[in-house]
């Protein structure tokens, strides 16, 4: 008999901000300056990125990896078990966030991939980029 290969979770919303909240009372997380790109006067920069996300087929056996690549190979890699005696429901959509700060050194794309042991879930990308002399805005928000 052959084993089954893990079945591979879908990741229908990814999105970088620099801070999430969750609020109690409510159940629902706030996401506080939406990036889609960067720009600084000089590098490297310490950023603080939020990364909220919805997945669909998880299970309590799921355990997610989340690695950042730069312009010159991965910068930070995250490792997320289950919590212990997590009861999940693969069919339902559930909404994940993850904090992390990190150096980003080099103008150019970064790109955060999430994984789980059945193959990457979901990646996208953002750039950063230095800013001219005339001082441009330093985050570009939606």
């Amino acid at each position: 008999m052959s084993e089954e290969s893990p079945k591979k979770p879908i990741c229908m919303t990814m999105l970088f901000c620099e801070r999430i909240s969750f609020d109690e009372r409510s159940g629902n997380y706030s996401l506080h300056n939406i990036l889609r790109g960067l720009a600084a006067p000089s590098l490297p920069i310490k950023q603080q990125i939020g990364v909220f996300m919805e997945i669909t087929g998880l299970d309590e056996l799921t355990a997610l990896d989340l690695r950042v690549h730069g312009p010159k190979g991965v910068i930070a890699q995250l490792h997320q078990e289950p919590p212990p005696g997590a009861r999940t429901n693969p069919n339902m959509v559930q909404q994940l966030a993850i904090q992390f700060s990190t150096s980003l050194s080099e103008e150019g794309f970064y790109t955060i991939e999430l994984s789980c042991a059945a193959g990457i879930i979901a990646q996208r990308s953002f750039g950063l980029r230095l800013l001219d002399e005339s001082g441009e805005e330093l985050i570009s928000r939606n």
